[in-house]
């Protein structure tokens, strides 16, 4: 076909243009291709002159008749899975600049339910057209640039109605075009959080916009139970939102980088609904199962029971081992010292020692009688000092003492559990010895 067809080229531009509370454009595209790709089969119903043919080489479609009434219908389109109410069609197309053709294109749409014909069938294709199609949209090349015979990309829409499959037909009356390629798509507004509130993935409308109520998501509620909040889908995919409230992650669940409400980690608690951050335990203790409070560690107590668990570290037993001497005297009296511990200072004041002394058979096998008659000073058990003078003890047996360092947390543990440090067997001394 020799006509003139300015070699200017014109391409599809999507923008999206983002202002406070409203969201990108999302389109997903069904099929896209060469018109020689989506191109089925051509058919004649009147005239003379070139109906439509491919041209392989370079990917497009043409026809040019002065008179003729000539159309083709493109292959079947599966719109089964289209996420969509709404079909759009880019088709790009380019007109003769000469004036003896027609400048539009009629665009029909299939209706019916019978199959198309063999492609080598060309009159029945026409009967075909004529008995299933009907006119959907009318392409001009009315435009400045149209009339210079650029490229230019028409876009029109209809609605699925439910079909799972579609067929187009382009159809002209002495005119002289190519059609270059068509792009089948739709547009949904996708699923957004904000604040905590979730707007579903939407169905765009035909036009305008459509009222969507959100909900909050997953583990989360609304900060305001007398409140809702509704967002607006737009037809051409975006969201259009205006926050009447917002939701609160809940107890044990705090935001993280996708505003999605996840549980607190391990070691940090939450104990209201809110979108503040989780906070972490106190020292020696972890959550809950539901992460809405702490509990001490296995071997860790609070030193009151009144403790807040959320505020209040914990504690273990005293386990440091302490290095024990003893200095004897003639007048059967020894002097037992050992080292302070170290205890946490919030319960330092609390930290004594009690003291045990056994009495031993001559091999120092059996250590199990309590010397009973033995004496101390200051005292035996709750001693706040590092020393303790025993005496009144017999030269004719052998001796060993124990200490219990002990702290309030002792009381919650049972006193064969108490950790203690323990001397070597020694005797007494007697005066002139």
């Amino acid at each position: 076909m020799s006509r003139t067809f300015l070699p200017v080229l014109c391409y599809i531009l999507f923008v999206s243009i983002v202002i406070p509370g409203i969201s990108h454009a999302l389109n997903e595209t069904i099929e896209s291709g060469n018109m020689k790709d989506m191109f089925r089969a051509p058919f004649r119903l009147a005239g003379n002159g070139n109906t439509w043919r491919k041209v392989e080489k370079d990917g497009y479609v043409e026809s040019c008749s002065e008179g003729g009434n000539f159309g083709f219908i493109t292959k079947q389109i599966n719109i089964k899975d289209a996420f969509a109410d709404v079909i759009y069609v880019a088709i790009e197309t380019s007109f003769s600049t000469e004036n003896i053709y027609n400048n539009s294109l009629g665009i029909y749409l299939y209706n019916g339910m019978a199959q198309p014909p063999a492609t080598n069938q060309k009159p029945a294709i026409g009967h075909f057209f004529l008995q299933n199609f009907s006119l959907i949209y009318i392409l001009k090349n009315s435009t400045a640039s149209a009339r210079n015979g650029v490229k230019w990309t028409h876009i029109f829409k209809f609605h699925k109605n439910y079909s799972s499959k579609i067929i187009l037909a382009v159809k002209g009356v002495g005119v002289c075009a190519r059609v270059y390629s068509m792009k089948v798509y739709y547009y949904y507004c996708g699923e957004k959080y904000s604040k905590g509130v979730r707007f579903p993935k939407t169905v765009s409308p035909f036009e305008g916009w459509k009222k969507v109520e959100a909900n909050c998501s997953l583990n989360s509620s609304p900060s305001d139970q007398r409140k809702t909040t509704s967002g607006f889908c737009g037809h051409h995919g975006t969201w259009n939102i205006s926050m009447g409230m917002g939701c609160f992650c809940k107890k044990g669940f705090e935001q993280n980088s996708l505003k999605n409400c996840t549980p607190c980690p391990s070691g940090q608690f939450k104990p209201k609904s809110s979108n503040e951050s989780c906070q972490t335990c106190p020292n020696k203790s972890n959550n809950t199962v539901d992460r809405t409070s702490c509990k001490c560690m296995e071997g860790y107590f609070h030193s009151t029971p009144k403790a807040v668990p959320t505020t209040a570290p914990c504690f273990g037993p005293i386990t440091e081992k302490l290095k024990m001497r003893i200095n004897k005297f003639p007048n059967k009296t020894v002097k037992l010292t050992w080292n302070a511990v170290k205890v946490d200072e919030e319960i330092r004041y609390s930290l004594h020692y009690d003291v045990q002394c056994f009495m031993c058979d001559r091999e120092g096998r059996k250590c199990h009688m309590a010397c009973e008659n033995a004496r101390y000073q200051p005292r035996q058990n709750n001693v706040t000092e590092t020393f303790v003078d025993v005496s009144n003890l017999h030269p004719d047996h052998r001796y060993k003492f124990r200490v219990y360092p002990k702290t309030v947390i002792n009381r919650f543990i049972g006193r064969v559990n108490w950790s203690y440090s323990e001397t070597e067997l020694f005797q007494v001394q007697v005066e002139g010895t």
